[in-house]
């Protein structure tokens, strides 16, 4: 195996490389006292000045193009073109080497240090984080001697997409400065397309990142299992695709099972992918750092930065059915909120994640984030009202944690109560999240609702106009009714109606009730 001598090595990587390494001072021993060997100094390790660049200068010229829905024609989702730009490390013995052992850390001390081994002395490293301080050491794998630490840093521009082998279309969600100055941490949360066909070295790369959940979202041919490795929990929540409703009205149930994996912090770090990781992926990751106040243009760079994978065809934010980001961008800032935050955060609400919950994934995944700092819907938090706390009337039942409307001789003059508080003044829209068994009737003729006896009008919008489906069966949160309240107790009432042209109506089965005050 060729070596290089220190006098010959420098004026190539001068020449060679992009960064410009220099040898550490010679007076500084290193610290490596987390990986207890005792170090050699003729071991040449190199300190870089410059940062390293993450990002290729194709992906470069989309990420720093003022116009994020600008994405350059050769990422057109037919060409590999999602993975980052190597980084060129090396290092010198004095003697030949068969196998290097090569440790990487964030720490100085070298703990935690992710762990390769090569067998030359110059090696591409993918899949740094933006942004860090990294510090090296190196060592014959037959001895028990190593260099004293080299360091790096890598610039805090781009977005972290990733090398994983036999996988497209991979990158870090973290790294993203949010609205309120703070930053996603990076290494949480990851999307991909799917892993079936992972590598040896992909899951080699996996276990470097730390991976502990895939959740697979895929509405056919998932697995019984994460092909990225034993230890990886393994989730499979259908979220259905081929259809003609948008993803939210369509997916509510296996959102909130997403959500719920994302606010248990021994679920990270995590990944999540559909098919080609794009559009179903790509809801969660609107809904994920939405929620967490991230500015709408990151948002859509990093739904449209996936036209640079394997994806098969070009994606734009105004394409075509459930390929259009407008749809659930619509849905979603139909509910309360004067941010695209407050929006995501009372649908989540409204499809069954606590406030808790919610909270708990905006600490997890905002660095340097308490509690306190939590502004989101901070005085105007949604009233929820589950199925348990309804007054039943004759002739309803328990289906789990929905009411079940029965009907009796084809007159389901039937409904619950639900007491509720209001302690300011406003105007409050009240969600039912529930399904009917008949689209074709709208809510106003299907339903009559009552507060502490006085009629409230029902919207017409919902079922058939605010909602995209054709068939039954799917559980939605929809405004059934607004109405401007003053502080005090309030009873709601709810009764399935039956009129002339609503013979038919059997009523729906509902979840819960959440009443959402409006900004002013």
């Amino acid at each position: 195996m060729k070596k290089y001598n220190l006098l010959l090595l420098i004026p190539f990587l001068l020449c060679g490389c992009t960064q410009n390494p220099s040898v550490p001072d010679p007076s500084d021993p290193g610290i490596i006292s987390s990986l207890d060997y005792e170090v050699d100094p003729s071991i040449i390790v190199y300190d870089y000045d410059e940062e390293i660049v993450h990002n290729t200068e194709l992906q470069l010229s989309y990420l720093n193009d003022p116009d994020y829905e600008n994405v350059p024609e050769i990422a057109d989702g037919n060409h590999e073109l999602s993975i980052p730009e190597p980084f060129e490390l090396v290092w010198s013995f004095d003697y030949d080497v068969e196998q290097y052992e090569l440790f990487i850390s964030e720490h100085r001390n070298m703990k935690d240090s992710m762990y390769y081994v090569f067998d030359k002395d110059i090696v591409n490293i993918y899949n740094l984080k933006l942004g860090t301080d990294y510090y090296y050491a190196v060592k014959d794998k037959d001895a028990d001697v190593i260099s004293k630490t080299g360091h790096f840093k890598t610039s805090s521009e781009g977005i972290r997409n990733l090398k994983i082998d036999g996988v497209t279309n991979t990158r870090d969600l973290g790294g993203k400065t949010l609205k309120n100055g703070k930053k996603f941490v990076q290494g949480n949360v990851y999307r991909c397309a799917n892993a079936d066909n992972i590598t040896f070295e992909g899951k080699e790369e996996m276990n470097r990142l730390g991976i502990k959940t895939e959740i697979d979202l895929r509405d056919t041919g998932t697995l019984n299992a994460s092909p990225i490795g034993e230890n990886v929990d393994y989730y499979a929540y259908k979220m259905y695709y081929n259809d003609y409703s948008n993803y939210l009205e369509r997916n509510c149930e296996a959102v909130k099972k997403v959500f719920k994996v994302l606010a248990n912090e021994d679920a990270y770090p995590l990944c999540y992918h559909c098919r080609i990781g794009t559009d179903r992926t790509g809801i969660i990751t609107y809904l994920l750092l939405g929620l967490l106040g991230a500015e709408e243009e990151d948002i859509y760079r990093d739904y449209l930065f996936s036209n640079f994978g394997l994806i098969e065809d070009v994606r734009t934010l105004h394409g075509k059915d459930v390929n259009n980001v407008q749809l659930y961008y619509d849905a979603i800032n139909d509910f309360p909120g004067t941010t695209l935050q407050e929006h995501i955060f009372n649908f989540l609400i409204s499809i069954g994640l606590s406030e808790e919950e919610l909270e708990t994934i905006i600490e997890l995944n905002t660095e340097d984030v308490s509690y306190k700092d939590l502004d989101v819907l901070m005085d105007d938090r949604p009233i929820v009202i589950n199925a348990e706390d309804f007054e039943l009337d004759e002739g309803l039942k328990m289906a789990g944690n929905d009411i079940r409307f029965v009907s009796l001789n084809r007159k389901p003059n039937l409904g619950f109560g639900a007491y509720f508080s209001i302690e300011e003044e406003k105007q409050y829209d009240f969600y039912f999240y529930m399904y009917t068994n008949n689209l074709k009737i709208k809510a106003c003729d299907a339903f009559s609702l009552t507060i502490d006896g006085v009629k409230m009008a029902v919207t017409d919008k919902t079922f058939n106009n605010l909602h995209y489906r054709s068939t039954s069966g799917i559980y939605v949160a929809s405004r059934l009714a607004s109405e401007s309240l003053e502080p005090g107790d309030y009873y709601l009432k709810m009764t399935n109606i039956v009129t002339d042209n609503n013979a038919s109506a059997l009523g729906a089965d509902v979840a819960r009730v959440i009443i959402i005050p409006r900004p002013e």
